[in-house]
């Protein structure tokens, strides 16, 4: 496991306008603001978007893979299976956690490999993103 420093810029790359195949919904007709709810996220991983079938109630993106969000108090701790041949990257949107021994702050990047299980325990309230994939 790395602590990586990669923080994104912006580039002059065209916006492209995004289409959803899966769900049949638009964000009106979901509650605008009820999707990817803090409440709903808190306490655990919640998957935000996934190339996966299993992972119907999630956006759908063209990739073997599953993007994940939560929220964490401080002092509290959420476990993640992974499977030691995937690999995870996971950010503090805000906050600083442990990610099994490995402190990250906010923006800070941990890429995660040969790891059967991913720890987060939070050191203060925190949001975090994790990509799970191949």
């Amino acid at each position: 496991m790395r602590l990586l420093d990669a923080r994104l810029r912006g580039h002059d790359a065209p916006l492209v306008r995004p289409s959803f195949q899966r769900g049949g919904g638009d964000a009106a007709e979901l509650g605008a603001g009820d999707a990817g709810n803090r409440l709903h996220r808190s306490g655990r991983f919640v998957t935000l978007a996934s190339g996966l079938d299993s992972d119907n109630d999630a956006l759908p993106i063209r990739a073997y893979a599953r993007v994940l969000g939560a929220t964490v108090k401080k002092g509290e701790t959420l476990e993640y299976k992974l499977g030691a041949k995937r690999h995870g990257y996971l950010v503090p949107a805000v906050g600083t956690v442990e990610v099994n021994g490995v402190q990250a702050g906010t923006r800070d990047g941990v890429a995660i490999e040969k790891e059967e299980k991913v720890t987060v325990t939070a050191l203060e309230d925190a949001e975090i993103v994790m990509v799970d994939s191949v």
